[in-house]
This record gives structure tokens, C-alpha cells and sequence, in this order.
């Protein structure tokens, strides 16, 4: 399996959100950790939170962990205004199933 991790700022550069990407070759799991204002920033907390996401929804293969406060649909969206690599906004949920598609030469 490969995975990766990205972090996201807003135009402040404080850190928004944390995203992990696990591949395995016929799957793909998207994790996303984000920040809430009363939070302190700890970069191994969201790396676990966005990990186990991406995990679950491999696993799962399925969609879950809805985005229901406001708040965080705001934040993402400040993220997607100020960082062009954040490509999720509005997605609704934390945890995303895809399956890849394998590229034909």
C-alpha cells in the first residue's frame, strides 16, 4: 500500500486540515482530519485521525464520517480558497472510497 499525507493552510497559513491518501493499487481511501478553531494544532493527531479515515474507508469501501458542523464546511472551504492543491471542497464526508481505475498505455 501507498500512502501519503498533505497538509492544508488557509490565506493565514495556519494549518486547516490534514489529508491521507491510501492506495493499494485497486482501491483508494481518503482520510481528512480538520482542525477546529478551539483546537491545539498537533500534527501526529491529525495524521492519525486522517489515517485511520483512509483505512476504514478501504476497508469499508464505502463513504462515511459525514462533515456535519458548519464550522468545518467553512474551514474547508477557507482552505480551498488559499491552497489551489485542495481539491475536496464541499465534499461531505472524512472518510472517502474510490476505486482506481488502472491507466491503459
Amino acid at each position: 500500500m501507498e500512502q501519503k499525507f498533505f497538509y492544508h493552510r488557509d490565506k493565514e497559513r495556519r494549518p486547516i486540515i490534514t489529508e491521507c491518501v491510501i492506495t493499494d493499487g485497486k482501491h483508494m481511501g481518503i482520510g481528512l482530519a480538520i482542525c477546529s478553531p478551539l483546537d491545539s494544532v498537533k500534527k501526529s493527531e491529525g495524521r492519525r485521525h486522517a489515517e485511520h479515515r483512509a483505512l476504514r474507508a478501504i476497508k469499508k469501501k464505502m463513504c462515511s464520517d459525514p462533515i456535519n458542523r458548519k464550522e468545518a464546511v467553512n474551514r474547508m472551504g477557507d482552505v480551498s480558497l488559499a491552497d489551489p492543491n485542495f481539491r475536496y471542497y464541499p465534499f461531505t464526508n472524512k472518510s472517502v472510497y474510490q476505486e482506481v481505475t488502472p491507466m491503459h498505455e
